[in-house]
């Protein structure tokens, strides 16, 4: 699976606050991708269903309870091998 992204942000101080957290989102974002399988992205639905869970797993608060608002999921990218 490869997956090229870009997040829409609801405001400003959610993209400084993405960038100072990108290091944990990352990681959340890659424990979400090994969790699927290629059944599941087959579909446009398991698609979109992948870009709501995104939104959730980024949505997620941050240390300090800082959090992200996440208005869209834009795939740049999407190779399933």
């Amino acid at each position: 699976l490869y997956i090229g992204l870009t997040l829409s942000l609801q405001d400003e101080n959610s993209k400084v606050l993405l960038q100072q957290f990108m290091p944990e989102i990352r990681s959340r974002l890659l424990l979400l991708f090994t969790q699927q399988t290629a059944a599941m992205l087959d579909t446009d639905g398991g698609k979109t269903e992948l870009m709501n869970k995104i939104k959730g797993v980024v949505n997620l608060p941050l240390a300090g309870q800082h959090s992200i608002t996440v208005s869209d999921v834009l795939f740049n990218a999407f190779i399933l091998r």
